[in-house]
Order: structure tokens, then C-alpha cells, then sequence
């Protein structure tokens, strides 16, 4: 079998990562998938619940550690003599010598059933809209962890455009579809308000996630302004201003073919919670680093708060990012390091459709036009790539 060094992994796939980019002491590698093994049977978990989540969890049973049978290993030339003789007066007394080597060896196999591990889990983290870049990250987890979880979650908080969360493709149904190809052990579906249940009202579709109150005594035009056109003095001191002006926010309580039915939330109807305060994961100053970091303000705390949350919950052995977003999985990297999570972050090289589009949800809302200006571009990649290696 050919084996490949991780210094030969790094400068064929990523010749530009180098440890002082981010420094840290977790393992991070890109990852080669190997044929995943033969799977018996085709059913799917699909859970919605967090706290149903971790009860499955802890009751899945352990994986029993290989017995060893160490008798035969340990005794000596005295030990072999005492089994002769003890075998003698067996024999004598009308028990056998192999009759007391079996007793022996079932009491060592029923002490050895006490070591065993915990399963692991290989997780592959999801916004739906499934393509064919997610197969090819659950096929890389099928290879690598006992169990391969699927989390199908649409982020708001990682949102810098409500119109942007509203319009994105994600259909449950097709993905369950998708996942029936693959090794899939479990599909953790969650509601917003089950991962963040102090956000019972979704304002936070925008990378600035403060409260915002109308002082006492000031005119309620600010709060027609955010939607409560006929709001009282008490409605406009607790109003929460949308981060996004000019789009309406909708439920994220529901799934999107859901949305549309329900229709917008009344602003009015919610009242911030009190002594209460939501948790986020920010990463400081990654807003000054080029990147996403910089054009979509908010983006990496949502994903830092919502990689945080689904961490905790599932506790993975394998955490499965693509480099697509180089940047979401720096930040991951430096969250699994700073917070001493159990994981081992795997990264695996993009995945790009047949004309060089990088594998993207997104890219379902392209036209014709729009694809082939974007392989105008994967084809100006190559030629600087090209360049560059001719001439460095």
C-alpha cells in the first residue's frame, strides 16, 4: 500500500500552510479518503432534539476491546511444570488438564470485557443543500470513525444579508436522498431556538448581534421604523432593531418550506429575556486579516458559536471541513486548540464540478452566463498558478 509522509501530503496539496500561519499543537492535515468498507444496512437516524441527541449519544454501547490471551505467553518453565502436575492430580481426580486451561482462559475473556473505548464518531458539519463536495467529506469520514454523523443546520448568525438566508438552497428532502448514497449513521436536524433558546426572536441575521433599546420618553418613530408601527412606550423601550435594514426577518424556528406559510414574526410579540445572556464565539481580530473575515463582518462568529454548540453536543473524534473556506478552517482549527476540545480537525482539498466551479450550494442560483464567467476565472487560477511555479 502506498503510504505518503505528512510533509509529502502538505507540499502536494497545500504548499502554502506553514505552522506559523496557525500556530498551534492540534493535528491538522489534509486528508486522502481510501475506499470506504462495505456497509450491511441502509438505515438512517434522523434526530431533531439536542437533548435526545446527547441521550442517544451516551447510550450507544461501547466497542469492545480485542481479548488477548496472555496465559500461554506468561508461564515459564516453572509455571509449565506446576500446570503439569496440577494437570496430573486433575487427571487423577477425573478432571482434565484442558478442561482447567479452558476455565482459565473464559475467566481472563471475562475480565478483559471490562476495557473498552468509547465509539468514534466522524462528524461532517452542514448547511443542507447537499452537493456533490459533501458526499465526498462523508465519504472520507465513512473511512475514518466507527459512526458518521451528519449535522444539516442553517446558521443565521453567520448571515451578513437576511434576503441571502431566506434564498438559500437547502430542501431536507433532497438531502435525505443525497445521504441515502453514502455511510451515514445519523442526521441531526435542529430548530434554531433548540441551539440558541435565548434567541426565541431571530434579529440576529447580521454580523452585529447587540441589543438595541429606544430610551423611555423618546418618540416611537424608531420603533415604526423596526416594524412596530403602533408601538406603545413600554414595546419601544424593549424593541430589538434589525441588524439588516430594508428586509423583513422571518422564523428560523422552522424549516424554509415552512417560512414562507407562517410568514414574518410580529417584532412586537417578543420580549428580550431578562439576566439572561446568549453566548458567542468570537475570534479576535480576524476582521483585520483578509479574508471573510473582513468582507462578511459577523461571519466567523457564527460559525465559531455554531461549531462551539455542535462540538459539545456530539462530541466528534473527527471533525471533516473542506478547504473551499481556507479561512472558516483556520478558525476552526484555532477553536479546537484554544478550547481544548477532543476532535481531530481533518481538512480535505476542494471539490470542483467538471467545468472547475468549486462544489458550492450556492451555486444552484448561477446562470449559464454566470458559470462560464467563473470558468473564465478557475482558468486565469491555473495560468497564475502555472506561472508562479515556472518562475518562483
Amino acid at each position: 500500500m502506498e503510504t505518503h509522509t505528512l510533509a509529502q501530503l502538505g507540499r502536494d496539496t497545500l504548499p502554502a500552510f506553514s505552522a506559523e500561519f496557525l500556530p498551534s499543537s492540534s493535528a491538522f492535515f489534509p486528508f486522502r479518503a481510501t475506499a470506504p468498507p462495505p456497509r450491511d444496512r441502509r438505515e438512517i437516524l434522523v434526530v431533531h432534539s439536542p437533548q435526545e441527541l446527547v441521550a442517544y449519544r451516551n447510550a450507544r454501547p461501547r466497542v469492545q476491546l480485542p481479548v488477548v490471551a496472555v496465559r500461554a505467553a506468561g508461564r515459564t518453565e516453572g509455571g509449565a511444570a506446576a500446570a503439569d502436575s496440577t494437570g496430573a492430580s486433575a487427571s487423577e481426580s477425573g478432571t482434565g488438564a484442558g478442561d482447567s486451561v479452558d476455565a482459565l482462559t473464559h475467566a481472563h475473556v471475562d475480565r478483559s470485557s471490562m476495557f473498552s473505548r468509547r465509539r468514534r464518531i466522524s462528524l461532517v458539519p452542514t448547511m443542507g443543500g447537499l452537493h456533490e463536495g459533501h458526499l465526498h467529506l462523508i465519504r472520507g469520514a465513512a473511512c475514518t470513525g466507527d459512526e458518521v454523523w451528519v449535522t444539516i443546520f442553517v446558521n443565521a448568525l453567520q448571515f451578513h444579508s437576511a434576503k441571502d438566508f431566506l434564498t438559500y438552497p437547502a430542501s431536507i428532502d433532497d438531502d435525505m436522498k443525497l445521504l441515502s448514497q453514502v455511510r451515514v449513521d445519523l442526521v441531526f436536524i435542529p430548530s434554531h431556538s433548540s441551539l440558541y433558546p435565548l434567541d426565541s426572536r431571530p434579529h440576529l441575521i447580521a454580523g452585529s448581534e447587540e441589543l438595541y433599546t429606544v430610551p423611555r420618553g423618546r418618540d416611537n418613530g424608531d420603533a415604526r421604523a423596526n416594524g412596530l408601527p403602533n408601538a406603545t412606550d413600554k414595546e419601544a423601550d424593549r424593541v430589538v432593531r434589525s441588524p439588516v435594514s430594508g428586509f423583513k426577518l422571518e422564523r428560523l424556528d422552522t424549516h424554509a418550506g415552512e417560512r414562507d406559510a407562517l410568514g414574518p414574526t410580529p417584532a412586537a410579540s417578543w420580549i428580550p429575556p431578562q439576566r439572561l445572556f446568549r453566548m458567542r464565539v468570537d475570534f479576535e481580530g480576524i476582521e483585520e486579516v483578509e479574508g471573510e473575515g473582513r468582507r462578511r463582518s459577523g461571519f466567523l462568529r457564527g460559525i465559531g458559536t455554531v461549531v462551539t454548540q455542535l462540538f459539545t453536543l456530539i462530541r466528534p473524534t473527527y471533525a471533516h471541513f473542506g478547504f473551499k473556506d481556507f479561512q472558516q478552517v483556520a478558525c476552526v482549527k484555532r477553536l479546537i486548540c484554544g478550547m481544548g476540545l477532543d476532535a481531530l480537525l481533518l481538512a480535505h482539498n476542494t471539490w470542483r464540478d467538471s467545468d472547475g466551479m468549486a462544489a458550492s450550494s450556492r451555486n444552484r442560483r448561477m446562470t449559464e452566463e454566470d458559470r462560464k464567467k467563473a470558468r473564465k476565472s478557475f482558468l486565469l487560477l491555473q495560468h497564475v498558478s502555472r506561472e508562479r511555479r515556472a518562475n518562483p
